[in-house]
């Protein structure tokens, strides 16, 4: 790995946050692993299941069991002489304590809220060392061989309406897919997209759409990958993970700044509010 200044022969990242979170630190991951570190990644398991064939190369522990003290055997395992990456506040300094007393090396606290440019990955790259290149902007993350979806995949929400572009400029992206000889719709709603998901469909019409409600973050990989050919959503987790699987990806930001937090991957096309407010999708 020319060019970085400093990665550890071993160590844990800690983050936790929304799929869209966790995602944009998978590079981080990937660096690492392909670096030869010995690697453990702190997370929800619902996370872990989403990163395919680089669950084999580097370990899984379970947020909670940070604190339980009947795992402190396997704790010490994985932290001991371990550099830990956290992306968790520790504003007393008790989180450090607990991490000392399974023998790490030393703790690098990263933001994980930046509200500035550059880029967050760019951000944790350059704050640990790592030599950023502007191909990683255009980079996969999580490719995969085999796509062969034939389907526009919608997903309308975010888990946050300030994120949200109006459920009519969705519908209109739909027949214009129709409209263009397109066959296929998949429509995708999340747990806290119950309010768009009754607007959507007071709106879509009689089109003839599969609407999908995935349980886990695993289907929602596994249903992307065997149907999607174009994704169109707004700056969210599924957003997120159809780019880093290297599906084409519309997104639309207007509530968060695409400098920071657009999605990484080769077929990403970024719209602005001008250009959705200007013409018809």
């Amino acid at each position: 790995m020319s060019g970085n200044i400093f990665l550890p022969k071993k160590a844990v990242v800690l983050r936790t946050g929304g799929l869209g979170d966790f995602l944009l630190t998978v590079p981080l991951l990937v660096i690492m692993l392909e670096a030869k570190v010995q690697l453990t990644v702190v997370t929800r398991r619902s996370y872990f299941e989403i990163l395919g064939e680089n669950c084999a190369k580097m370990s899984f522990m379970d947020v909670e069991k940070i604190f339980d003290s009947t795992e402190t055997e396997s704790l010490r395992d994985n932290f001991s002489e371990a550099t830990v990456f956290s992306f968790w506040k520790d504003r007393d300094g008790s989180l450090e304590e607990i991490l000392k007393s399974y023998g790490i090396n030393h703790i690098v606290t990263l933001d994980s809220r930046p509200n500035q440019p550059p880029h967050i990955v760019q951000r944790i790259f350059q704050d640990i060392g790592i030599q950023w290149k502007e191909k990683y902007y255009t980079r996969s993350w999580l490719e995969v061989d085999g796509l062969h979806g034939d389907c526009l995949w919608v997903h309308p929400g975010s888990g946050s309406s300030t994120k949200n572009l109006p459920v009519s400029w969705f519908v209109r992206r739909i027949r214009r897919w129709f409209s263009n000889g397109g066959k296929k719709v998949v429509v995708s709603f999340g747990e806290a997209d119950l309010d768009v998901e009754k607007e959507f469909l007071q709106n879509c019409g009689k089109m003839p759409l599969e609407i999908l409600h995935p349980s886990t973050f695993l289907e929602l990989r596994q249903e992307l990958i065997a149907k999607a050919v174009l994704f169109v959503g707004n700056d969210s987790g599924p957003t997120h993970l159809a780019s880093a699987l290297g599906i084409r990806t519309e997104v639309v930001f207007i509530g968060t700044n695409p400098a920071i937090w657009r999605p990484l991957g080769e077929n990403v096309n970024l719209l602005s509010p001008c250009e959705v407010n200007q013409s018809d999708p």
